[in-house]
């Protein structure tokens, strides 16, 4: 069995040796949209406005979309015989703990203050 990966991963090439998988939910995954800084700063504030609110707006649906993938991939899983674990908030509160106290401490030299103040922010 896997528990955490992300289950595209595991259906695809390690269905034939896998019997379940375990969603821990402890895979951090982000995504990322890059703009030259120097064309950036020299655009008017309208069109900033323009890049970040589509930017907003790709991401939303880049997270949608992957939720739905991810879906879409548990139940083939599941058809290829594969037993799926969704655990229950109770179970997955110790996993989230322990993360949230010794490994987020050390993402934040990595992608700074800000953002993980972001990522505190939305937590259950």
């Amino acid at each position: 069995g896997d528990a955490g990966n992300v289950i595209y991963w595991d259906y695809e090439y390690f269905r034939d040796v896998l019997d379940y998988y375990v969603r821990t939910k402890h895979t951090f995954v982000t995504g990322n949209l890059l703009v030259n800084l120097e064309t950036y700063e020299g655009l008017s504030d309208d069109h900033k406005k323009l890049i970040e609110d589509a930017a907003v707006a790709v991401m939303e649906e880049r997270f949608k979309a992957a939720r739905d993938e991810d879906q879409h991939y548990v139940d083939l899983a599941v058809q290829s015989g594969m037993e799926y674990f969704e655990l229950t908030d109770e179970q997955l509160a110790p996993i989230a703990e322990k993360v949230r106290a010794e490994v987020w401490p050390q993402m934040e030299p990595d992608v700074g203050k800000d953002i993980m103040d972001l990522i505190r922010a939305q937590v259950k």
